[in-house]
């Protein structure tokens, strides 16, 4: 009956996206609209590199501050590890060496997906800013395309100048 059907439903939707996620892989992609297949998996690379004194201290007492390791050598291991997908932004402030990372991993970049994110002073300084953005991280990243570029945080009264902006980028 129909009440029987939608008793179990929650279940069996349960059970559909358990399916879903444990035949997931590294390579497991979902389209967007536009239809770019998007990887499921990516590594993020907000303060890669910095590694905080508490996160390798066993006292709360810890001196504040931090260790940094080289984060190009970072990003390296990551793709060696098997991430394809890397979110970066022009607020992390280290897609220059997000760049030299993928140069030394040797992994062609037709094989990666790269992400970035413009962040809300460039928006509110127009599109003219934006553009800047764009050609510095993709100079940065070492490469001539992004696969996603993103509106970090919209800016009242100048996110649609902004998203028209990367659209413009998107088509040339």
């Amino acid at each position: 009956s129909m009440r029987t059907l939608l008793s179990r439903l929650p279940a069996l939707l349960m059970s559909t996206r358990a399916a879903k996620l444990s035949s997931m892989t590294a390579e497991s992609t979902f389209k967007l609209n536009d239809g770019t297949e998007h990887p499921v998996i990516g590594y993020g690379t907000y303060k890669v590199g910095v590694i905080p004194a508490s996160a390798s201290s066993a006292t709360s007492n810890a001196d504040m501050a931090t260790d940094v390791v080289n984060p190009a050598d970072c990003v390296k291991q990551a793709i060696e590890c098997g991430y394809r997908f890397l979110d970066c932004a022009e607020f992390y402030a280290n897609e220059a060496a997000v760049g030299e990372g993928i140069a030394a991993s040797g992994v062609p970049r037709e094989q990666l997906y790269l992400a970035s994110k413009v962040w809300t002073t460039t928006i509110y300084n127009g599109p003219e800013a934006v553009q800047a953005q764009l050609e510095k991280t993709l100079k940065d990243l070492r490469t001539d395309y992004i696969d996603l570029y993103c509106i970090h945080w919209p800016v009242p009264g100048q996110h649609v100048e902004a998203y028209l902006q990367l659209e413009k980028g998107k088509a040339a």
